[in-house]
Formats: C-alpha cells, sequence, structure tokens
C-alpha cells in the first residue's frame, strides 16, 4: 500500500512505499499548495513553530544518545485553512518503556479579527518491563486566535498554541498527583491501620543500643511482627 505526501518546501507531491520506506515517483504540487496571503501566513507561522519546538520539545536527530525524535508541520489550503500538526515520538526500548505526543491545530486566516482555534492532542505512554501499563487518550482543545498582519498573528498563533498545550500538560501533572491520593488510596492503605508512619529511626536507635547477644535475640523476635505492622491493612 502507498501513500502520498506534500513536501511544501519544494511544493512536491511524493509517492512513498512505507515497507521499503522509499520515495516511488514525484510530481508537482503546485495545484494542491496555497498561494498569496495565505502562503505568507503559512511560512511565517512555520518559522515561529520551530523555535516553540525546539524550546519545549526534544528531537535528538543530531544526539546519538537520545531516543527522541519528531517534527512540527504547517499545512494552508487555498481557501485560507490553516493546520499545524505536532508529532513527537521518544522509543526508549532499552529501558522498557515508548511515547508518543501528537497534537493538531486548525483555524482560518481568510478573513481578519478573532478567529477560533481547535485542536485535539493524543498521548500514548506504554510501560512494559514485567508488565504491561499503556496511556493511550486523546483530549480536544480550544482557543482563539487574532488575524492581523503576518508576523504579529505568527506569533499570536503560536503561543496560544504554547498556552494551551502548558495548561494541559499542567492539568495532566495535577491529574496523576492526586491519583496518588484518591485512586490508589483506596486500592491499598498508605498507612497502617493506626494511621501514624513507623518510626524505623527510633527502632534502629533503640536497637543500636542493645549488646550484641540482645540484639540478636530482639532482631529474631521481631522481625516478623514488624514487617507485619508494613502491611497492615484492612
Amino acid at each position: 500500500m502507498r501513500t502520498s505526501i506534500l513536501i511544501l518546501t519544494k511544493k512536491l507531491v511524493c509517492e512513498i512505499d512505507p515497507v521499503k520506506q522509499k520515495i516511488v515517483s514525484e510530481s508537482d504540487g503546485s495545484s494542491v499548495s496555497s498561494s498569496g496571503d495565505t502562503e505568507s501566513y503559512r511560512a511565517a507561522i512555520s518559522k515561529q513553530l520551530k523555535e516553540y519546538l525546539s524550546g519545549f520539545y526534544e528531537d535528538g536527530t543530531s544526539n546519538a544518545s537520545s531516543t527522541s525524535r519528531g517534527t512540527g508541520v504547517v499545512y494552508a489550503s487555498s481557501q485560507g485553512q490553516i493546520a499545524i500538526v505536532i508529532s513527537f515520538t521518544n522509543l526508549n526500548i532499552n529501558n522498557y518503556w515508548t511515547g508518543g505526543w501528537q497534537s493538531e491545530w486548525t483555524f482560518s486566516v481568510s478573513e481578519k479579527g478573532t478567529a477560533n482555534m481547535e485542536g485535539r492532542i493524543r498521548l500514548n505512554v506504554h510501560y512494559y518491563e514485567d508488565g504491561n501499563v499503556q496511556l493511550n487518550t486523546t483530549f480536544t482543545e480550544k482557543g482563539e486566535v487574532e488575524i492581523s498582519d503576518v508576523d504579529a498573528t505568527a506569533k499570536a498563533v503560536v503561543n496560544t498554541i504554547q498556552t494551551l498545550e502548558t495548561d494541559f500538560q499542567q492539568r495532566l501533572d495535577k491529574f496523576y498527583g492526586q491519583m496518588h491520593d484518591s485512586t490508589f488510596k483506596n486500592m491499598r492503605r498508605f498507612l497502617p491501620k493506626v494511621g501514624k508512619k513507623i518510626g524505623l529511626e527510633s527502632i534502629r536507635s533503640h536497637i543500636s543500643t542493645r549488646s550484641s547477644k540482645s540484639l540478636t535475640k530482639t532482631t529474631q523476635q521481631n522481625r516478623f511482627p514488624l514487617l507485619v505492622s508494613f502491611f497492615c491493612f484492612q
């Protein structure tokens, strides 16, 4: 099965063989490429997007020790529709985990003024050392962009994306932080039934004052009760 992609910088449509990972044919893509004001917006947004990606995403193409790869592309139609796609993966096979991020943002520059931006963020994280745990989820986001001159619009677009993606990540971090005290707490009690942490330091201090003979006897007698107290759950 073959697929076609548009190389925006060269205005070429390339037919790709995904199995052989080779370009099979090339054809003129001028008819499906943007032009005029829309192309000016697309080029300016693409430039701003590269600066954003270099600051917030890791692309380890030039780093042999990095397993992260990705890019961001800005597409535009002749009707003034802009589509921004950001896709990054981190395939850390040696440490038994992989991760992928893909975000898509669409809006129109056909008219000046406030434009609605719609976005979708898809995440996939897979950890499989001695198990199989996955996070596979999709979130939708919305924002607004002020369409004015080319440079100002490009900055506004990327700033809006940065704000929405940063806010999304902070919400995700907060969610998993709360899971520790809510979801996981319902699965297993974190503290013994008395509701207090065991004072291991005081126990060690107490034991260290005993003689070696008494230490051996005490350790043998108390090892099992001490372990039980760790797992004394309802």
